[in-house]
């Protein structure tokens, strides 16, 4: 291809560059500094893009090859020093030390074509660095070679090999040097195929002096890969080539590690300063007599602990102050490899402390007959009389639970009263017989240790495995629940043998619950599991209420399922292809006429949910639990423990008495809907103080359905490990700063939706958040990650999907920027002091159920969230902006998630528009940014 092409397409840049400066897209004036090469045609890889064409068209721009899919690398840690694997066929002295002592450095000499794969693969390098030459094969690919030219032998490397080397062995950067000039341009191509594989980030070179290849390695020391210094600098006769993804410039980027340190460090040091607090509680120097004499009181091991963990916390302090002096290798690059262990090693200490002092829950087993404690090796017998028994206190060598939670102690200090805190112990057991299950706990301030409850229990009268399920309960908000998993048969346990009696904290609220006085009591506290048969259960407890229903798979499924169809048979006309939105694009709205139509059948899928699933077909019960939930605006609380793979849809349920046939809407909305204006619901008769049809069995009413009645919290369990950067809590504010101050939001949006830059738009107009918006999955990932710049708000604007059994969000365009739960997981965000509400709004989520966002609500919670906002079906984009954008502009002011949520969902039914019931919330209905 002539030389002049290069010349050619870079005029076509400017001018596009112009076009898009006239169209406001960008500032009057603005000249590219960096070119980002996007090449399709292989036959292009080869022309010298770097030094003629565009770098003249575009004067001071450096030009780099780039492929826009997403580098997750960048995102990945790494140790230092850097390991690095240089492999060369020549045999000569190493390089000067000057470098080299800085990484961990292996050189391979003498190496031959057969050896580089498997030395790729086995001999892990970050960065690996190949002199090589670069030939064409005889089907017109380029190959890599090191064997000397006279040389035939063997078979010369290729791309998906080496490849799939450096992909195993976790290599982030790749330097091909070549050594003879004829082979630059087979080399060129095959980097730019390499990258097309799923290659690491190559820097091709050629003409370079060793002391060029050695400023390039201090580049990376003193940071300034990123910068791309090595360009800029060049000689003419040395030629740089990079070759990169989107972040892959970054993937030996220091400072976005030095701010997650720096990070992990403080939250440390305010963990390690409130756990000091704790221990120097418990420490109480026990003093020694002699005869009457006064004698010196002897420090207790509390006592010593305290001194070690404050000696240690003054250490860390002065550590976590020092600031990174880039330009100096012993600025950065080498202390921080030695603060980072200093890190692990101060975590490892708080976690150790904290696991010494915390009070937990024992529970375990004693024999009727003989009061002997049973071990989890016991075997229970058909029919015999135990005891079971609960208590919070250090743990104890009796207890059956494994990996223990730490017990609530900043959340109850508050409540904390003369006599200390009383508590709801409830104990739940299908098969066994239980005296007097539900009972009280008093607590009194650390570090006493509560009483010992003893539930008088019988055995269950057949052999097999059984399940018992302690809930602990603080005002009806359900502080922890421990499911005991039972052996019972004839056959003695053995010493040696399996555990017959295992117990885990299968859900816990918070391990801390501070301010818990802001908490408000609960009517109702609804437990959803699902067993190890299948079967599925459901424990509500509230005031004088306690019970539990069983139910099948099959029955719950079939019930939630029509009820979800109903609902996306509202939104939109799946008969069309895309399916049409059934409401008006711009208000959302629908005539009363259709909003009859629509909530009659919906209101009976709910009923179904009501009678069969959450009362369990019981009518009196039924009764029971409408009278307790009383008048409009109860808060519900549903927790969905880890064993739960489904979601519920609660805000479908409606608890009125309806008979199928000829249902009617209610005659009291009709007419308030006929003659209302504005916001006419706020003070609608049946939505604030109860329908005047209530009991009316052909009269279907919106205020039967517990999602516009009621506030429903599924506050999202969190992780019960002792942690160095705090304890998980249940978050009831979101630190917004000063009132002064601009609350920040990271909108991460799917480039696929056709209306993603006109809600983008209309967010950034709104008097909301300020969005930041990130359309590539790496981008969003380094925000996701990265400390400074954490959001009071993630909003995910996307569609989602899954594959088998791998669920994902769609960021940007492509299946290679899906983000799936695993991905967040590895990128170990720890959100412990923004603790951000997260907004998934699904826009055409195919075969993506609310089921599957369990597996981004578990992550998201161990990523401390303060909670989720999601979708119960797949949403049309205009329905999906309108309710963002109103509950955004409400939770922005200052109301809480509940009141948000519920307020917007009655701005769509004053449209005459029930889809406002599709959006759920993950987290406390008490939630809200708080600035001061």
């Amino acid at each position: 291809m002539p030389p002049e092409v290069p010349l050619a397409l870079g005029g076509h840049i400017l001018e596009s560059v112009e076009k898009t400066r006239v169209a406001g897209d960008v500032p009057a004036g603005y000249v590219p500094y960096r070119l980002l090469l996007e090449l399709d045609p292989i036959d292009l890889a080869g022309l010298d893009w770097e030094n003629a064409g565009l770098s003249q068209t575009a004067p001071g721009a450096i030009v780099t090859r780039f492929l826009p899919v997403s580098d997750m690398r960048a995102v990945r840690s790494f140790e230092l020093p850097l390991s690095v694997l240089h492999m060369t066929r020549l045999v000569e002295s190493s390089p000067a030390e000057g470098f080299i002592k800085y990484f961990r450095y292996v050189r391979a000499s003498g190496v031959r074509d057969a050896d580089v794969v498997s030395m790729a693969r086995t001999n892990r390098g970050d960065l690996v660095h190949l002199v090589a030459d670069a030939i064409w094969t005889s089907d017109k690919t380029a190959a890599l070679t090191l064997n000397a030219a006279a040389e035939n032998e063997g078979t010369p490397v290729g791309i998906r090999p080496l490849s799939a080397a450096l992909s195993a062995s976790g290599t982030r950067l790749l330097i091909l040097q070549c050594l003879s000039p004829a082979a630059l341009v087979p080399m060129l191509n095959f980097a730019h195929r390499l990258l097309g594989c799923g290659g690491p980030t190559t820097l091709v070179v050629a003409g370079a002096a060793s002391g060029d290849v050695e400023q390039l390695y201090m580049d990376i020391v003193h940071d300034d890969f990123s910068h791309l210094s090595f360009l800029y600098r060049r000689r003419p006769s040395v030629q740089f080539v990079l070759f990169h993804g989107i972040g892959g410039d970054r993937v030996v980027e220091l400072r976005p590690m030095a701010e997650r340190l720096s990070n992990e460090m403080r939250l440390t040091a305010v963990t390690g300063a409130s756990l000091l607090d704790v221990v120097r509680t418990v420490a109480k120097p026990t003093p020694i007599r002699f005869g009457g004499a006064p004698a010196p009181k002897r420090p207790s091991a509390a006592d010593s602990l305290a001194l070690d963990l404050k000696a240690s916390l003054a250490e860390h302090d002065e550590t976590s102050k020092r600031v990174y002096d880039y330009s100096r290798e012993t600025g950065a690059w080498i202390p921080m490899a030695g603060d980072r262990r200093a890190q692990s090693a101060m975590a490892g200490k708080v976690e150790d402390v904290q696991r010494r002092m915390d009070r937990v829950v024992n529970v375990g087993f004693l024999d009727s007959a003989d009061d002997r404690r049973l071990s989890s090796r016991d075997v229970l017998r058909p029919g015999n009389a135990y005891v079971f028994t609960v208590q919070i206190g250090r743990r104890t060598d009796w207890s059956v639970i494994d990996g223990v939670a730490a017990f609530p102690e900043h959340a109850l200090e508050r409540q904390y009263s003369a006599d200390g805190v009383q508590l709801r112990v409830v104990l739940f057991g299908v098969g066994f017989e239980i005296s007097k299950p539900d009972r009280p706990l008093r607590l009194e301030r650390p570090p006493a240790e509560s009483q010992e409850l003893r539930f008088d229990v019988r055995a269950p009268s057949q052999p097999g495995r059984y399940r018992v399920r302690v809930c602990i309960y603080k005002e009806l908000n359900l502080l922890q629940s421990i499911l005991v998993r039972v052996a019972v048969g004839e056959r003695p346990g053995s010493a040696r043998g399996a555990k017959h009696i295992q117990a885990e904290v299968e859900y816990a609220l918070s391990s801390t619950l501070s301010n818990v006085d802001a908490f408000q009591k609960r009517v109702v506290n609804l437990l959803a599991n699902e067993s190890d048969d299948g079967t599925h259960t459901l424990a509500i407890v509230g005031g004088s209420l306690k019970t539990t229903f069983d139910f099948g798979d099959g029955e719950m499924r079939t019930s939630v399922g029509a009820a979800r169809d109903e609902l996306s048979k509202i939104a939109a006309d799946a008969k069309s292809d895309p399916p049409k939105y059934r409401f008006d694009g711009v208000t959302n709205g629908t005539t009363l006429a259709r909003l009859e139509s629509d909530i009659v059948p919906l209101a009976e899928l709910g009923y179904q949910l009501y009678s069969n699933i959450v009362t369990g077909k019981d009518p009196a019960f039924a009764k029971e639990l409408r009278k307790a939930l009383g008048s409009p605006g109860a808060t519900i609380q549903i927790a969905a423990v880890k064993s739960a793979r489904y979601v519920f849809p609660w805000a479908l349920v409606y608890d009125q008495n309806i008979v199928s046939g000829t249902l009617r809407l209610c005659p009291q909305f009709k007419s308030d809907a006929a003659k209302a204006t504005g916001e006419w619901l706020t003070d609608q008769v049946c939505l604030t103080r109860g329908c005047p049809s209530q009991g009316k069995t052909d009269i279907v009413c919106p205020s039967g359905f517990w999602g516009f009645k009621h506030f429903i919290e599924q506050p999202l369990s969190v992780g019960t490990k002792p942690s160095a950067t705090g304890r998980p809590d249940l978050i009831l504010e979101i630190d917004g700063g000063s009132a002064a101050a601009a609350l920040s939001g990271l909108m991460i949006v799917s480039r696929e939706l056709k209306q993603a830059s006109d809600h983008e738009k209309e967010l950034r107009g709104s008097n909301a958040f300020v969005f930041l918006a990130k359309d590539t999955k790496v981008e969003a990932a380094e925000c996701l990650q990265n400390p400074q710049r954490s959001a009071h708000v993630v909003y995910f604007y996307c569609h989602g999907g899954r594959e088998k059994a791998r669920t994902w969000l769609g960021i940007g365009k492509g299946a290679a920027e899906r983000l799936t739960p695993s991905d967040l997981t590895a990128l170990e965000i720890d959100w412990t002091g923004t603790h951000p509400l997260v907004f998934i709004n699904g826009c055409h989520t195919a075969d993506f159920t609310t089921d599957d966002l369990l597996n981004f609500n578990q992550v998201l919670g161990y990523c401390r969230a303060a909670g989720v906002v999601g979708t119960e079906i797949s949403v049309p984009e205009s329905l999906a902006r309108f309710f963002a954008a109103g509950f955004l502009s409400q939770f922005r002011k200052g109301l809480t998630v509940g009141v948000s949520l519920r307020q917007q969902r009655l701005r769509l039914l004053e449209r005459f528009n029930v889809l406002g019931l599709a959006y759920t919330p993950y987290c406390s209905a008490d939630l809200k940014v708080v600035q001061h």
